[in-house]
């Protein structure tokens, strides 16, 4: 099965509180160049100067047609996968995966579903909160006395990734999977019921969700295995007293 650059259209850069307007038009320069899709801004709306026209050269059109948003989630209003970025080891949970070992795999979900690569703003990266919000986080290897990155040179060789792996072919074609969507929803079903049975949650109550949507993301499920777990989960709903609805005979079948 071939994968084509044509899928890297469904694949929406966001740009997490960008500092310099330069970068976002060096950013317009570069999906231009590879084919991405739009560019996704969060937070205030960064008046474009000569320096960001400059540095998109000849892809005008891609910075002009940039999206403001004032928070993440609404952002990723309509990507059913979203990959963050961040060249931070973490003490806990999953660690960021060299992007190119992934790459392959998500110019196969961009020709299925639309997506979004995630990233940061120039000093200090995404937030925690932020890569919560990411079914996957990938991370550019480099020396670790190196300088960081700058958000258009990360952003570049992302994209220059994808674009190679859009050109390989693979060896069997990718299952469906789920939307990002169903993933939350089941997360926070199964969290409802979690603090209804009398789970203790330390730190921050919403954390308990996210790692939910994150291991839900990371096992990356079919839309019939979610609907198992959503049986299931009515079943329990249903015994512990938080719904009079039990699943319909047959519902969890084939």
């Amino acid at each position: 099965m071939n994968a084509s650059p044509s899928a890297l259209r469904s694949i929406s850069v966001v740009l997490v509180r960008p500092e310099s307007p330069g970068n976002i038009g060096a950013v317009a320069r570069i999906i231009r160049n590879f084919g991405l899709g739009p560019i996704t801004i969060v937070g205030e709306p960064l008046h474009t100067d000569r320096e960001a026209e400059r540095l998109a050269h000849r892809s005008l059109g891609v910075l002009r047609a940039a999206k403001v948003f004032p928070d993440l989630e609404s952002a990723l209003e309509g990507s059913q996968w979203v990959i963050g970025t961040s060249g931070r080891i973490r003490r806990k949970g999953p660690q960021p995966i060299p992007v190119r070992s992934v790459a392959s795999h998500i110019v196969h979900r961009a020709e299925a579903d639309p997506g979004a690569l995630v990233f940061g703003p120039e000093s200090d990266g995404l937030s925690l909160r932020d890569l919560a919000r990411c079914d996957a986080v990938v991370r550019i290897p480099q020396r670790t006395d190196g300088p960081a990155l700058n958000l258009a040179q990360a952003v570049a060789i992302v994209a220059s990734e994808l674009f190679q792996a859009a050109l390989v072919p693979a060896a069997i074609p990718p299952p469906r999977l789920t939307d990002r969507r169903t993933r939350i929803r089941v997360a926070e079903r199964m969290a409802r019921v979690a603090r209804h049975c009398g789970l203790p949650v330390r730190n921050r109550p919403e954390e308990f969700s996210e790692a939910l949507r994150g291991m839900l993301a990371r096992h990356e499920y079919t839309p019939h295995e979610l609907a198992i777990f959503e049986c299931w989960l009515t079943q329990i709903e249903w015994f512990v007293g938080l719904s009079n609805a039990l699943p319909s005979r047959g519902a969890c079948d084939g």
